[in-house]
């Protein structure tokens, strides 16, 4: 009588043991190279929304959006109709974080200057974008400059856009020629390595983020004169109001100039031609104090604050 074969060979039980050790042991490997691997890329697809308290609206991604500051709770509740998740702000001004995760958004920021996306800057955005929940809303102040570069920055990593369609898109967002760095952040992008994205982990980054003292002055700053700058071009002549603000602006002025000395004396010498300035500047029509006002600072921000730090002060001796 022939012995019946058995279907499949018996396997000694240290053997199974050890295979079943290998075969978890591989799971986790594969855990460990998947966590490292690069997700798909996203596909681009750029469309201008239409939005009432969410400046320059624009999807770049179906995962990221690019504006400016949300405008009060209605900017807020825009978000939340998007389908928003994450909110990055870039702007120096603090975010209503505690006011946005009411509705259930998480809040990072991590401002950048005019100047450029610093390479540590750039790690943390792409760390926000790739381990909070998405869609991510990315904004600056007006959606214009800084958030833009910040937002297309990171889509050079995660998408597929080559540094000249990045130029180019940076453009169509509004991005101005006369931030340099800005646009040398984008086109000039480096990788992203999985080691760089551990030093940062996503759950670590701020949702109100420590400013320095003079940024956070020039926030104030940006904020009065918008509103001044309304009011002097609107004005036929001066009024005890309209003086009254632009007494409020020596005031922030002459504070800035008190933190600026500790950083650049040229800077605080530039603080002071201004201040100069305001003290004649009723003596002119509204509207052209306006457009001398704005000239100045306008100087002013070209030599100090637009410029990557390498090209800064070119005409200037040491």
């Amino acid at each position: 009588m022939m012995p019946v074969a058995e279907p499949f060979p018996r396997t000694p039980l240290p053997l199974m043991a050890c295979l079943a050790a290998l075969t978890l042991a591989g799971g986790a490997c594969w855990e460990i190279a998947r966590s490292d691997a690069q997700p798909p890329r996203q596909t681009m697809a750029v469309e201008r929304l239409d939005a009432l308290a969410l400046p320059n609206l624009h999807r770049l991604t179906d995962r990221i959006f690019s504006g400016g500051s949300p405008q009060g709770e209605a900017g807020l509740d825009e978000l939340v109709a998007l389908g928003v998740k994450t909110v990055i702000s870039v702007d120096g001004e603090a975010p209503h974080a505690e006011e946005a995760a009411q509705r259930g958004l998480r809040y990072v920021h991590l401002p950048i200057g005019y100047d450029g996306v610093p390479r540590e800057r750039l790690v943390e955005l792409l760390s926000a974008v790739r381990s909070l929940p998405t869609p991510v809303y990315i904004h600056c102040h007006r959606g214009l400059h800084r958030g833009p570069a910040a937002a297309v920055a990171v889509c050079r990593l995660i998408a597929d856009l080559d540094a000249p369609a990045a130029e180019k898109l940076l453009e169509d967002l509004g991005t101005a020629r006369q931030y340099p760095g800005l646009y040398t952040s984008v086109e000039q992008i480096e990788p992203v390595t999985a080691d760089d994205l551990r030093q940062h982990p996503a759950d670590r980054l701020p949702s109100v983020a420590e400013v320095p003292p003079l940024a956070a002055q020039m926030v104030e700053i940006e904020a009065h004169w918008q509103k001044l700058s309304r009011k002097l071009e609107a004005a036929m002549e001066w009024d005890e109001a309209l003086k009254a603000d632009v007494v409020v602006l020596e005031e922030l002025l002459r504070e800035s100039n008190r933190l600026a000395g500790i950083r650049d004396p040229r800077l605080t010498y530039g603080f002071q031609v201004t201040d100069k300035l305001l003290r004649y500047v009723t003596n002119r029509p509204p509207s052209t104090a306006r457009r001398d006002i704005q000239h100045r600072c306008d100087g002013c921000h070209q030599r100090f604050r637009d410029q990557p730090l390498t090209t800064r002060y070119p005409n200037e001796p040491p």
